[in-house]
């Protein structure tokens, strides 16, 4: 018997402080890099993103997420392993969005669940 659980996607990102009131978060799964003024504020900021590059696509016709799902370097992967106790929030995303991040970012036989982000720190550069 097939006891699969199928996943929400999740997109990784690593974030760093980048002055006292700047914070910056490169998304592991998706070429986008957002910004905010406070670590909340980044999520905010991943989700506006995300919703940007979702109905710009529709409203030009294109595949969405096209061109935006890349593959994790090694290097990134390794920041995100390092890292110590990630924050994790399930993003406020309407089912189309999400029934799209899951078809781009998963196998065609997943189901489409709640889309979480997962944030860890990495040093300031």
């Amino acid at each position: 018997m097939d006891t699969q659980v199928s996943m929400p996607p999740l997109l990784r990102a690593v974030m760093r402080k980048v002055r006292a009131d700047f914070y910056e978060a490169r998304l592991l799964e998706l070429d986008l890099v957002v910004s905010g003024t406070s670590a909340e504020r980044v999520f905010d900021e991943i989700e506006h993103a995300i919703l940007v590059a979702f109905y710009a696509a529709k409203k030009h016709g294109q595949t969405v997420f096209h061109g935006m799902v890349k593959n994790v370097s090694e290097e990134e992967e390794g920041v995100w392993l390092d890292a110590v106790d990630p924050t994790v929030r399930p993003l406020s995303l309407p089912n189309e969005v999400i029934e799209a991040l899951a078809t781009a970012l998963q196998p065609a036989s997943a189901k489409p669940g709640r889309t979480v982000a997962a944030v860890t720190y990495a040093q300031a550069a």
